[in-house]
C-alpha cells in the first residue's frame, strides 16, 4: 500500500527546531505543547492558545486532561484512547498518536507522585516529510524534532529516566487522532 507524502508545511516543527526553541524560552514550551503541535500539524503559538484557553499563561506542565482539552479547543476529533499499556503499543499503532509515557520508580505506589514522572511524545507512522519509516517519535528531547522509534526507544529513556528510577517506562495513556488507523 502507497502511503500519502504529507507536504513539509503540513509539519510545522519539521526542520523548525529553532521555533521551538524560542517558544521553550518565551513561554515554557515542553514536551506537551511539542507533542500536540507534532500530532496534529499546528504550530506551536496555536497549541499554546489551545493550552491555555486563549489567556497566554501556560502552566509549564500537561497532563491527560490539558491533552484533550486542547484537542478539543483545535476541534481535532480523537477516534481511540488506551491506559495502561505497555510499550509495544507503540508499534502496533498506525496513524497519528500522542503518547504518555510513564517512567518507572518507587513513585508508582502513589499515583500523585507518579504524575510528576510522565513524558508526552507523538508517534506518526509512514511519511515524515521525505522520509519513509515504521513508526517516528516527536519529542522535544531529540536534536531534530522527529526520529524513529527504534532509536529513540534505544536512547532518549534511559537519558530522561528520573533520579531513583528503576529503568522501566511504559505507556500510561495514549490517543488516536481521527484520520488516522489501527492495524
Amino acid at each position: 500500500m502507497d502511503l500519502p507524502v504529507p507536504q513539509i508545511s503540513r509539519l510545522p516543527l519539521l526542520g523548525r527546531e529553532r521555533e521551538v526553541e524560542e517558544a521553550y524560552d518565551a513561554w515554557g514550551a515542553n514536551c506537551g505543547p511539542l507533542a500536540i503541535a507534532a500530532a496534529t500539524d499546528r504550530s506551536l503559538d496555536e497549541v499554546r492558545t489551545a493550552l491555555t484557553k486563549g489567556t497566554g499563561r501556560f502552566k509549564g506542565y500537561t497532563n491527560v486532561l490539558d491533552v484533550q482539552a486542547a484537542l478539543r479547543w483545535l476541534d481535532v476529533q480523537v477516534v481511540r484512547t488506551w491506559s495502561k499499556r505497555p510499550a509495544s503499543l507503540l508499534t502496533e499503532m498506525r496513524g497519528t498518536t500522542i503518547a504518555m509515557i510513564q517512567w518507572g520508580g518507587p513513585w508508582m505506589r502513589d499515583p500523585r507522585a507518579a504524575a510528576r514522572y510522565r513524558h508526552l511524545i507523538a508517534i506518526r507512522y509512514g511519511w515524515i516529510g521525505p522520509k519513509l519509516g515504521p513508526h517516528w517519535v516527536a519529542d522535544v528531547n531529540v536534536a531534530h524534532i522527529w526520529c524513529l522509534l527504534d532509536a529513540w526507544a534505544e536512547t532518549v529513556p534511559a537519558v530522561l529516566m528520573p533520579k531513583g528510577g528503576d529503568g522501566t517506562w511504559s505507556v500510561g495513556w495514549a490517543c488516536q487522532l481521527e484520520g488516522t488507523r489501527t492495524t
